[in-house]
This record gives C-alpha cells, structure tokens and sequence, in this order.
C-alpha cells in the first residue's frame, strides 16, 4: 500500500512521485481529470459520478475524502449514504488530517481508496 509522503497545497507526494490531486484505489494512483470536473462542475470541489464508481470499486473496506485545505470538496449525503449500505468505514476531512489518518491506517493494511482534494 502506497505511502503517502507529503502534502501540501496543491501537490501531494506519495511514495516519492509528485501529484496534483489524487484518487487511489487499492495500488493506482491516478491524478483527478481536473479539466473534464472543470467542464461538468466548473470546479474541482465537486466528486464526480465516474469518482465516485472507482471509490467503490474494489470493494474497500474505507474510503478516504480529504476535502482541501479549507474544507472547500463537497461530500454529498448519498455518497456517506452508500457506503454505510456497503458496510464500508467512510471519513472526510480537511486534507492534512485525512493524509495523517491514511498513512495510520494503512499499517493496518486495510483496503483504503481515497480522494484527496489539494486546494481549497
């Protein structure tokens, strides 16, 4: 399971390699399609629809949102809905903290994917 490094506003270094804004899922990392979000929601505060398919994916047993720096991504109740039906452990907040609850808890190695918003 992937370490993450750093973060700090706008850039996040996991396992040594520098990204922007993240999904992980299970061992892909992949950085947020920042352009298309910014089509369909005119900013990267919103999870979208194909996001949130691949946090539920491979059948985690948590799934992370680190919301920015401000708290600025929003996490709508159907989301925080769906995975207390799935039996999944869900927690959002701020991304400093939720980086410090990623790197704990992957000791454990749970199943973790994780979004985690860079900016505001």
């Amino acid at each position: 399971m992937s370490y993450i490094n750093e973060v700090r506003f706008g850039v996040i270094i996991i396992d040594g390699k520098k990204y922007h804004q993240v999904l992980m899922v299970g061992d892909l990392i992949e950085e947020r399609d920042v352009a298309r979000l910014n089509k369909i929601y005119g900013s990267t505060h919103e999870i979208a629809f194909w996001e949130i398919e691949k946090l539920f994916s491979n059948k985690p047993t948590l799934i992370l949102i680190g919301t920015g720096w401000e708290g600025a991504l929003v996490v709508r109740k159907d989301l925080i809905n769906r995975a207390r039906r799935e039996g999944i452990e869900f927690y959002a907040e701020i991304t400093p903290q939720i980086v410090k609850y990623y790197n704990a808890k992957r000791q454990f190695k749970e199943k973790i994917n994780a979004l985690i918003h860079t900016t505001c």
